[in-house]
């Protein structure tokens, strides 16, 4: 992967956080799919009528990894962010999947995961809670213990 290329993702990345979806549209492809903290996966318009995709201040992207497998590049990484530049921090991890079409990249995915229980408008999830998410995915009964199906 050219350098030039990646540092551009990165940029990209980086405007749709301080600019916000909106001003961004053009850099969504339109069914990209939006996991955003208390939502399930939501494409742009529906992001936009959630008002899941205002902009943010203060933004500062860390722990960057880069990985491309054939002409898609995954962006994984830390965000720490302030609505409107104020308040509590809000911290998450964060993927990307970006594609090239029509002569640029557009993002096709995008999933937050709060760092901590303190997303702005998320009440924390309970033990039982995450334990039942977990059993999910995992097959499990939530009241097994993780690897134990019921």
């Amino acid at each position: 992967m050219h350098t030039a290329t990646v540092t551009e993702l990165w940029s990209e990345e980086l405007r749709l956080w301080t600019e916000g979806v909106e001003n961004c549209r053009d850099r969504l492809a339109p069914h990209c799919l939006m996991t955003l903290p208390g939502t399930g996966p939501l494409k742009p318009d529906e992001a936009l009528a959630h008002g899941k995709s205002a902009a943010w201040g203060d933004v500062r992207i860390s722990r960057k990894n880069t990985s491309e497998h054939h002409g898609a590049v995954v962006l994984a990484y830390r965000a720490r962010a302030r609505q409107d530049g104020t308040g509590a921090p809000y911290m998450a991890w964060c993927t990307s999947c970006w594609v090239p079409r029509k002569g640029g990249w557009q993002m096709v995915q995008h999933q937050q995961r709060p760092e901590t229980d303190s997303a702005p408008g998320i009440a924390p999830a309970s033990s039982r809670d995450r334990a039942a998410d977990l059993a999910t995915y995992s097959g499990a009964s939530a009241s097994a213990p993780l690897g134990v199906s019921a």
